[in-house]
Parts: structure tokens; sequence; C-alpha cells
């Protein structure tokens, strides 16, 4: 393995989110953010060096809440001193070996890969995963995700068409 991208959304951060909260569901903000750092450090100690794309789910409700709030972003932590990952790199897309990577809040990675007219990996939905070649020198890969779908802070997508799917891509 030369490369290990992370394609977003490493954490939920149900309680960062601005969708209506459960009451039953059973975790508190401080448990979450333990099982998340210690989950991570799993990963961490395998792939110490990664590069990371900011999803919806990370940094980026931080951020929201703190403009709702009028925090201002000198009072933030980064998302690496939070969860204790000083070597992981966070940036919203990258280019590798001429391949773009984003998490995919603007469309699909076939929709982008047509758009940029190169090859695409993206993360973000859910219910979909996919290999398409437009060509012979372009592709468009939808990663499955990560998330166990049983969990309640899934619970505002119960009603979207499909199942999640999970896994990992290597791309050679």
């Amino acid at each position: 393995i030369t490369d290990v991208v992370f394609i977003g959304d490493i954490v939920d951060n149900y309680w960062l989110s601005t969708f209506v909260k459960s009451p039953d569901y059973e975790r508190s903000p401080t448990s979450e953010l333990k099982e998340a750092r210690q989950s991570l450090q799993t990963w961490y100690t395998e792939f110490p060096e990664a590069t990371v794309i900011n999803g919806n789910h990370d940094f980026a409700r931080l951020k929201k809440i703190a403009g709702l709030s009028s925090i201002p972003s000198i009072y933030l932590k980064s998302f690496s001193e939070i969860y204790n990952l000083p070597e992981w790199k966070f940036i919203d897309e990258a280019v590798i070996d001429g391949i773009h990577f984003e998490h995919g809040e603007r469309g699909t990675a076939l929709k982008i890969a047509n758009k940029l007219q190169k090859s695409v990996v993206c993360g973000h939905r859910h219910t979909e995963t996919y290999i398409n070649y437009i060509n012979n020198n372009i592709f468009a890969i939808q990663t499955p995700c990560g998330v166990n779908r049983s969990e309640l802070p899934f619970d505002y997508v119960k009603k979207s068409l499909g199942e999640f799917t999970t896994g990992s891509i290597v791309i050679i």
C-alpha cells in the first residue's frame, strides 16, 4: 500500500448534527467522542500516514455548530487534535496519481468524473457502490461506507432507497 485515503465521514458526530436527536440514544456526546477516538486509534496504528477527505459528518458539523453559535474558528481545535491523529492530513479533496478523491457532496462519482474528465473516487452516498468506466482511461468509483445501519443515529435515512453497503476499495 502506497497511499491510504479515507473518503470522509470517519466519525458520525451525532451530537453535533443539526438533526433532531432521539431521546432513546444511549450514548452521551462525551462517550461518542471517546468511542470514536478509540476506533480511530486502531486505524491510525495500522495506517499512521493517511489522507482524510473531510466529510459532512466530520469537522464540517463542528464548524456549522460554531457558526450557528457565533464561535470564532480560533477557538476550535483541529480534527487532528480532537482525535489525536497528528500524522493524518485532513483536506477537502486530493489528486493522487491523477485520480481525484472527494467526499461526494456535490454529486456522484460518475457525474464528477464526467465533469472533470478524470478518474474520480467519492463516498457520501451510503446506498450506492459502483465502478463505472467512462472510457479506457477514466473511471468513476462510488465507494461503500463503513456505517452500521442499525445504529440509532442513522434513523434519518431509514426511508432512503437501497441497502447500505460497507467495505473499502483498493486501486492497483
